[in-house]
């Protein structure tokens, strides 16, 4: 069993395809290397295949990884396919994130009876409140109980503040990214911002993949003002001289 990222590359009735073979550790340290595979790739119907057979663990931050690699192949008309999460840890990661609705998984019939669909809370994170700006820290890999859990959070201490405009800075240095599924409750939470008076919301960043997952759940914001930092105290200056101005 090879522990590392590897592919192949072959070509079937004049389509070409690229078959990558996950390690058993799938998770950021490997972005680089999967980036390289398919980030020239610009044949227009190549498909992609991605194969768990090796793999024990499925990190969250691997999960947008593929949805990039995705992104890309919408770009090119390709095609991806996920075969072989046979292992528990990334069947249920899968599952829970609704990656099946997304991608056509490929796996045995009597392997899926007798995978379970729950997953214990992981990660954790902290909302602590100075003045007018509500701050909400992110630790480690989320699953889909704590996205609901943060933001119940975030809405009971969101109404302390609301009588007046106010702003969040959300700090994501510590974060590892979390489902697919959380974009929903993210947008869902951000238009109840919006509509109890948040003027401006600063999000701190470590890399692109961090950046290009909240991106989407920021579109709903038609009024807030929102940007994104790699560091606390540019976030903070930008949220307080904003805010100054309203």
């Amino acid at each position: 069993m090879s522990i590392s990222l590897t592919y192949i590359i072959e070509n079937t009735d004049n389509i070409k395809v690229i078959s990558i073979v996950a390690p058993v550790d799938f998770s950021f340290i490997w972005y680089q290397k999967f980036r390289n595979v398919y980030e020239n790739e610009n044949n227009i119907g190549t498909k992609f295949i991605i194969d768990f057979v090796n793999t024990t663990f499925l990190s969250v931050s691997a999960l947008g990884m593929i949805l990039l690699l995705k992104d890309h192949l919408d770009l090119i008309e390709g095609e991806l396919t996920l075969v072989n999460p046979n292992n528990k840890q990334p069947f249920d990661l899968l599952n829970i994130s609704n990656f099946d609705r997304i991608f056509n998984i490929s796996l045995d019939e009597s392997l899926r009876k007798n995978q379970t669909k729950t997953m214990p809370l992981h990660g954790k994170y902290s909302i602590s409140i100075n003045n007018q700006v509500l701050t909400v820290k992110a630790y480690d890999e989320w699953n889909i109980e704590t996205v609901i859990s943060s933001c119940e959070a975030f809405r009971v201490e969101a109404k302390k503040l609301m009588h007046k405009s106010w702003s969040c800075l959300v700090d994501l240095s510590e974060w590892e990214l979390g489902p697919p599924g959380m974009l929903d409750e993210i947008k869902g939470l951000n238009i109840w911002s919006e509509k109890n008076n948040q003027a401006f919301e600063a999000i701190i960043v470590k890399n692109s993949v961090q950046k290009h997952f909240f991106e989407n759940s920021h579109e709903v914001f038609k009024n807030i003002k929102y940007k994104f930092f790699d560091n606390h105290d540019d976030a903070l200056c930008w949220l307080s001289n904003s805010q100054r101005l309203v």
